[in-house]
Protein backbone atom coordinates (compact mmCIF):
# COMPACT_ATOMS: atom_id res chain seq x y z
CA UNK A 1 0.00 0.00 0.00
CA UNK A 2 2.93 2.34 0.64
CA UNK A 3 4.10 1.77 -2.93
CA UNK A 4 0.62 2.59 -4.26
CA UNK A 5 0.65 5.71 -2.12
CA UNK A 6 4.07 6.71 -3.46
CA UNK A 7 2.74 6.28 -7.00
CA UNK A 8 -0.26 8.44 -6.02
CA UNK A 9 -2.62 5.63 -6.90
CA UNK A 10 -4.21 5.69 -3.46
CA UNK A 11 -4.34 7.99 -0.49
CA UNK A 12 -4.81 7.18 3.17
CA UNK A 13 -7.56 8.90 5.11
CA UNK A 14 -8.44 7.99 8.69
CA UNK A 15 -6.73 4.62 8.43
CA UNK A 16 -8.41 3.65 5.16
CA UNK A 17 -7.01 3.73 1.62
CA UNK A 18 -8.97 5.35 -1.23
CA UNK A 19 -8.35 4.89 -4.94
CA UNK A 20 -7.29 8.04 -6.80
CA UNK A 21 -7.71 8.91 -10.47
CA UNK A 22 -4.27 7.58 -11.47
CA UNK A 23 -5.00 4.44 -9.49
CA UNK A 24 -8.24 3.90 -11.40
CA UNK A 25 -6.32 4.19 -14.69
CA UNK A 26 -3.70 1.73 -13.45
CA UNK A 27 -6.42 -0.71 -12.37
CA UNK A 28 -8.14 -0.45 -15.76
CA UNK A 29 -4.84 -1.06 -17.55
CA UNK A 30 -4.17 -4.11 -15.34
CA UNK A 31 -7.63 -5.54 -16.00
CA UNK A 32 -7.14 -5.09 -19.76
CA UNK A 33 -3.75 -6.79 -19.56
CA UNK A 34 -5.22 -9.64 -17.51
CA UNK A 35 -7.99 -10.06 -20.07
CA UNK A 36 -5.52 -10.07 -22.95
CA UNK A 37 -3.30 -12.68 -21.29
CA UNK A 38 -6.33 -14.88 -20.62
CA UNK A 39 -7.41 -14.64 -24.27
CA UNK A 40 -3.88 -15.39 -25.47
CA UNK A 41 -4.03 -18.62 -23.49
CA UNK A 42 -7.59 -19.59 -24.46
CA UNK A 43 -7.20 -18.66 -28.13
CA UNK A 44 -3.63 -19.95 -28.47
CA UNK A 45 -4.44 -22.32 -31.40
CA UNK A 46 -5.44 -19.24 -33.40
CA UNK A 47 -2.89 -16.70 -32.18
CA UNK A 48 0.00 -19.14 -32.68
CA UNK A 49 -0.85 -19.22 -36.37
CA UNK A 50 -1.39 -15.49 -36.77
CA UNK A 51 1.42 -13.65 -38.54
CA UNK A 52 3.28 -11.73 -35.77
CA UNK A 53 3.36 -8.66 -38.03
CA UNK A 54 -0.42 -8.35 -37.57
CA UNK A 55 0.05 -7.81 -33.84
CA UNK A 56 1.91 -4.55 -34.40
CA UNK A 57 1.76 -1.54 -36.70
CA UNK A 58 -0.93 1.08 -37.16
CA UNK A 59 -3.76 -1.46 -36.98
CA UNK A 60 -2.68 -4.19 -34.52
CA UNK A 61 -4.87 -7.24 -34.07
CA UNK A 62 -7.04 -6.62 -30.96
CA UNK A 63 -6.37 -9.82 -29.00
CA UNK A 64 -8.33 -8.45 -26.02
CA UNK A 65 -11.45 -8.39 -28.22
CA UNK A 66 -11.51 -12.20 -28.45
CA UNK A 67 -13.42 -12.62 -25.18
CA UNK A 68 -16.66 -13.79 -26.80
CA UNK A 69 -15.13 -15.19 -29.98
CA UNK A 70 -15.78 -18.77 -31.04
CA UNK A 71 -12.61 -20.75 -31.77
CA UNK A 72 -12.53 -23.54 -34.36
CA UNK A 73 -9.36 -25.34 -35.43
CA UNK A 74 -8.54 -28.43 -37.44
CA UNK A 75 -6.94 -31.52 -35.94
CA UNK A 76 -5.61 -34.74 -37.46
CA UNK A 77 -8.75 -36.62 -36.40
CA UNK A 78 -11.12 -33.83 -37.50
CA UNK A 79 -9.57 -31.97 -40.46
CA UNK A 80 -12.94 -30.67 -41.65
CA UNK A 81 -13.81 -28.64 -38.54
CA UNK A 82 -12.90 -25.28 -40.07
CA UNK A 83 -14.61 -25.98 -43.40
CA UNK A 84 -17.73 -27.04 -41.52
CA UNK A 85 -17.75 -23.77 -39.59
CA UNK A 86 -17.35 -21.79 -42.83
CA UNK A 87 -20.28 -23.68 -44.38
CA UNK A 88 -22.49 -22.76 -41.42
CA UNK A 89 -21.65 -19.10 -41.98
CA UNK A 90 -22.81 -19.27 -45.62
CA UNK A 91 -26.22 -17.69 -45.01
CA UNK A 92 -28.33 -16.67 -48.06
CA UNK A 93 -29.79 -13.85 -45.96
CA UNK A 94 -26.40 -12.12 -45.98
CA UNK A 95 -26.69 -9.00 -48.10
CA UNK A 96 -23.04 -7.94 -48.30
CA UNK A 97 -20.10 -10.29 -48.03
CA UNK A 98 -16.38 -9.59 -48.36
CA UNK A 99 -13.59 -12.10 -48.08
CA UNK A 100 -9.83 -12.38 -48.19
CA UNK A 101 -9.12 -15.98 -49.18
CA UNK A 102 -5.70 -17.58 -48.88
CA UNK A 103 -6.69 -21.26 -48.67
CA UNK A 104 -7.86 -23.15 -51.75
CA UNK A 105 -11.12 -24.88 -50.85
CA UNK A 106 -13.24 -25.54 -53.99
CA UNK A 107 -16.33 -26.52 -51.98
CA UNK A 108 -16.47 -23.16 -50.24
CA UNK A 109 -15.63 -21.22 -53.39
CA UNK A 110 -18.55 -22.81 -55.20
CA UNK A 111 -20.93 -22.39 -52.26
CA UNK A 112 -20.30 -18.69 -51.81
CA UNK A 113 -20.58 -18.09 -55.55
CA UNK A 114 -24.03 -19.71 -55.44
CA UNK A 115 -25.01 -17.12 -52.83
CA UNK A 116 -24.12 -14.44 -55.37
CA UNK A 117 -26.69 -16.05 -57.64
CA UNK A 118 -29.25 -15.58 -54.86
CA UNK A 119 -28.54 -11.85 -54.89
CA UNK A 120 -25.82 -11.46 -52.26
CA UNK A 121 -23.47 -8.56 -52.92
CA UNK A 122 -20.01 -10.09 -52.80
CA UNK A 123 -16.40 -9.08 -53.23
CA UNK A 124 -13.45 -11.40 -52.83
CA UNK A 125 -9.69 -11.09 -52.75
CA UNK A 126 -7.73 -14.27 -53.42
CA UNK A 127 -4.01 -14.61 -52.85
CA UNK A 128 -1.55 -15.79 -55.50
CA UNK A 129 -1.72 -19.46 -54.46
CA UNK A 130 -5.52 -19.64 -54.66
CA UNK A 131 -5.54 -17.79 -57.98
CA UNK A 132 -3.01 -20.24 -59.43
CA UNK A 133 -5.06 -23.27 -58.41
CA UNK A 134 -8.27 -21.78 -59.82
CA UNK A 135 -6.50 -21.13 -63.13
CA UNK A 136 -5.34 -24.76 -63.17
CA UNK A 137 -8.93 -25.99 -62.66
CA UNK A 138 -11.00 -25.39 -65.81
CA UNK A 139 -14.20 -26.13 -63.88
CA UNK A 140 -13.63 -23.07 -61.67
CA UNK A 141 -12.75 -20.49 -64.31
CA UNK A 142 -16.25 -19.03 -64.00
CA UNK A 143 -15.22 -17.66 -60.60
CA UNK A 144 -12.77 -15.34 -62.35
CA UNK A 145 -15.44 -13.93 -64.65
CA UNK A 146 -16.99 -10.91 -62.91
CA UNK A 147 -19.15 -9.90 -65.89
CA UNK A 148 -22.03 -12.26 -65.04
CA UNK A 149 -23.22 -10.22 -62.02
CA UNK A 150 -23.06 -6.51 -61.28
CA UNK A 151 -22.93 -7.30 -57.56
CA UNK A 152 -19.92 -9.65 -57.80
CA UNK A 153 -16.26 -8.67 -57.87
CA UNK A 154 -13.10 -10.74 -57.52
CA UNK A 155 -9.59 -9.40 -57.11
CA UNK A 156 -6.24 -11.09 -56.61
CA UNK A 157 -2.98 -10.47 -54.81
CA UNK A 158 0.35 -11.12 -56.42
CA UNK A 159 1.72 -12.62 -53.20
CA UNK A 160 0.67 -15.50 -50.96
CA UNK A 161 -0.80 -14.92 -47.51
CA UNK A 162 -1.57 -17.01 -44.42
CA UNK A 163 -4.60 -14.96 -43.37
CA UNK A 164 -8.27 -15.25 -44.20
CA UNK A 165 -11.07 -12.78 -43.46
CA UNK A 166 -14.82 -13.07 -43.92
CA UNK A 167 -17.04 -10.03 -43.29
CA UNK A 168 -20.79 -10.60 -43.08
CA UNK A 169 -22.93 -7.43 -43.35
CA UNK A 170 -20.44 -5.68 -41.04
CA UNK A 171 -22.17 -7.63 -38.25
CA UNK A 172 -19.96 -10.69 -37.99
CA UNK A 173 -16.38 -11.57 -38.82
CA UNK A 174 -14.45 -14.78 -39.31
CA UNK A 175 -10.65 -14.59 -39.21
CA UNK A 176 -8.56 -17.56 -40.23
CA UNK A 177 -4.84 -18.22 -39.86
CA UNK A 178 -2.82 -21.26 -40.82
CA UNK A 179 0.65 -22.79 -40.65
CA UNK A 180 2.65 -23.10 -43.83
CA UNK A 181 4.59 -26.09 -42.46
CA UNK A 182 4.09 -28.85 -39.89
CA UNK A 183 1.49 -31.51 -39.31
CA UNK A 184 -1.97 -31.29 -37.75
CA UNK A 185 -3.99 -28.36 -36.49
CA UNK A 186 -2.98 -26.28 -39.50
CA UNK A 187 -5.99 -24.02 -39.72
CA UNK A 188 -7.63 -22.05 -36.92
CA UNK A 189 -10.56 -19.64 -37.17
CA UNK A 190 -12.20 -17.25 -34.76
CA UNK A 191 -15.79 -16.10 -35.31
CA UNK A 192 -17.08 -13.00 -33.57
CA UNK A 193 -19.58 -10.14 -33.59
CA UNK A 194 -17.27 -7.87 -31.59
CA UNK A 195 -17.38 -4.37 -33.06
CA UNK A 196 -13.69 -3.65 -32.47
CA UNK A 197 -12.68 -6.91 -34.14
CA UNK A 198 -14.97 -6.18 -37.10
CA UNK A 199 -13.46 -2.70 -37.46
CA UNK A 200 -9.99 -4.29 -37.46
CA UNK A 201 -11.12 -6.73 -40.15
CA UNK A 202 -12.57 -4.00 -42.35
CA UNK A 203 -9.41 -1.89 -42.14
CA UNK A 204 -7.18 -4.91 -42.79
CA UNK A 205 -9.34 -6.04 -45.70
CA UNK A 206 -9.22 -2.56 -47.24
CA UNK A 207 -5.43 -2.48 -46.93
CA UNK A 208 -5.20 -5.69 -48.97
CA UNK A 209 -7.76 -4.37 -51.43
CA UNK A 210 -5.46 -1.46 -52.22
CA UNK A 211 -2.80 -3.97 -53.25
CA UNK A 212 -5.13 -6.21 -55.28
CA UNK A 213 -5.59 -6.27 -59.04
CA UNK A 214 -8.54 -7.51 -61.16
CA UNK A 215 -8.76 -11.16 -62.13
CA UNK A 216 -9.01 -12.30 -65.73
CA UNK A 217 -10.46 -15.45 -67.26
CA UNK A 218 -7.61 -17.53 -68.75
CA UNK A 219 -7.49 -17.80 -72.54
CA UNK A 220 -8.37 -21.29 -73.76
Amino acid sequence: MQTFTDFEWVEERSGSHYLLSDGEQALTAYEELEQMIEQCIRKAPFLQRLNPALLAGNNPFPAHALVDAELVFSEPNSPGQVVGAAIKLADPRTEYYRTLCSVYTPTLLRMYYKLVGFGMNSEGIIDASVHEKIVENDDLHYLLDTSAYDHYNLLRLEETRTLGIGLYDNQKIAVGAYNEVGEGQHVAVIISSNEELIDWGIETYNSYREQAIPTEVPML
